[in-house]
């Protein structure tokens, strides 16, 4: 059986994992789920999808020191949806 991994990059497993986000997650959190062994080409790659506006990133005080997590665009997806059915 093949991989949902094979033939993508990095860069594409951490896009494919942060688009499909249904609630806030961290750098670590999607660097794991998307095999990724690069905690820096990771947020790079969260950080650019930050900037298309297709991610975006929120502050969490928990544990210790400031945290980043990554959410859905709802309304991104709400307008994309609406532009698919048009």
């Amino acid at each position: 059986m093949e991989s949902w991994t094979e033939g993508l990059n990095s860069r594409d497993r951490v896009r494919k994992i942060a688009l499909s986000l249904t609630r806030p997650r961290s750098v670590n959190w999607i660097r794991q789920e998307a095999d990724v062994a690069s905690w820096e080409t990771t947020k790079n790659e969260l950080e650019r999808l930050v900037d298309s506006g297709q991610i975006e990133r929120m502050e969490s005080d928990q544990g210790s020191g400031t945290q980043y997590l990554y959410k859905p665009n709802y309304r991104r997806r709400y307008l994309d949806r609406i532009d698919e059915m048009t």
